[in-house]
């Protein structure tokens, strides 16, 4: 189980990816230590290690909602799908008009301007496929640009306590969010 485990972001991605081709937009929200719980309502909790057979089938059932959001956490358990915006979220866009294709972009620095979550909408209009996070929009990114920049964000805390405890101190070793979209 360790092993499947390990690549979680990849078939969480993947699952997506195919839902997209049929036609399903899919918005993920990847919850790392800043709590989600006043800014998203999960209608219920799953607490599942992603996996193909299981995220495909949540992906495939009829009571999978392509307008809602899958919340998931660092290491790669499925907290909720079918989660929506709170109405502290919704609240921030109220005095602002906002054309509907929009909402996602909105809602997503929102989200990742306040807590330290990374959001990825995979569109079925690939040319909208986007990932957020500290409030940044990065958009027409490939699977494997949106793959790479992930890992690098989840595992950049990592990669900083490693820093701060004196084990590595090159400074070329260090990630942040615009530097990896510049390379």
């Amino acid at each position: 189980a360790k092993s499947i485990h390990k690549e979680w972001l990849e078939t969480l991605i993947r699952s997506c990816l195919v839902a997209s081709h049929h036609k399903k937009n899919i918005t993920c929200v990847i919850e790392q230590i800043d709590s989600l719980e006043t800014l998203i309502n999960k209608p219920f909790t799953l607490d599942i290690p992603i996996q193909k057979q299981i995220i495909d089938m949540l992906l495939e059932s009829v009571s999978y909602d392509n307008t809602k959001l899958i919340t998931v956490d660092r290491h790669g358990t499925i907290l909720s799908i079918n989660a929506s915006w709170s109405d502290l979220v919704i609240n921030e866009l109220i005095f602002t008009p906002i054309h509907e294709p929009q909402l996602p972009k909105e809602y997503a620095k929102i989200i990742t301007e306040k807590t330290d979550a990374i959001l990825v909408h995979i569109n079925s209009e690939h040319q909208n496929h986007f990932v957020a996070h500290q409030g940044k929009i990065i958009e027409n990114v490939t699977i494997d640009q949106t793959l790479k920049l992930i890992k690098n964000l989840l595992y950049k805390k990592d990669n900083e306590s490693s820093l701060s405890q004196g084990i590595n101190h090159d400074p070329s070793k260090s990630t942040s969010f615009t530097s990896f979209y510049k390379n």
